[in-house]
């Protein structure tokens, strides 16, 4: 299994705190001032508020750079796997809006979830009966584990979940 702990992550201790904000670090923003309104944003992932797991499985690949079977050569991984059975139901891990519900030649089943700023996309799953618009909260059913797809079938059969912000691939371990 993958620990997906992130370097910067305060410890376990509460007798060792640790100032975990830094003022001129772009990722850590201050918090809004006094009238500020945040309008109808959905505040998820990262500290705001964690997405919780998708099914009870392992992660067993990483975001980033690392050997991919099917391809047999070292590729970037814009994603997290967990393995699970053919058939396991897929959890929403935050609130949403589905963007879309469907099928992809190389992906195999496909859901993607505006939620807050970022898009989370399902990947290798059997989608629900979700339609475009559909607001959803976390822990709806997204689908069920399908077989791995055409892109990763030198893979068990899995989820590939990807969080995207602004297009950009993400590390999903930061919003767990």
């Amino acid at each position: 299994p993958i620990d997906i702990a992130t370097p910067g992550d305060p410890p376990d201790d509460p007798a060792d705190p640790v100032d975990v904000t830094d003022p001129e670090d772009p990722d850590d923003p201050p918090e809004p001032a006094e009238g500020d309104d945040p309008g109808d944003a959905i505040a998820v992932g990262k500290e705001e508020e964690p997405f919780i797991l998708p099914a009870g499985g392992e992660w067993d690949r990483a975001f980033g750079y690392d050997y991919d079977e099917t391809f047999a050569d070292y590729r970037f991984h814009a994603g997290m796997d967990m393995s699970l059975p053919i058939g396991e139901l897929i959890l929403a891990v935050a609130a949403g809006e589905v963007l879309s519900c469907g099928a992809d030649e190389q992906w195999g089943g496909v859901v993607l979830v505006q939620c807050g700023d970022v898009v989370v996309g399902y990947y290798g799953v059997t989608p629900a009966s979700l339609s475009k618009g559909a607001k959803i909260a976390a822990g709806d059913i997204i689908g069920t584990v399908g077989p791995s797809p055409l892109r990763e079938l030198g893979q068990k059969a899995h989820l590939h979940i990807e969080v995207t912000l602004d297009g950009e691939p993400q590390n999903p371990a930061d919003y767990f």
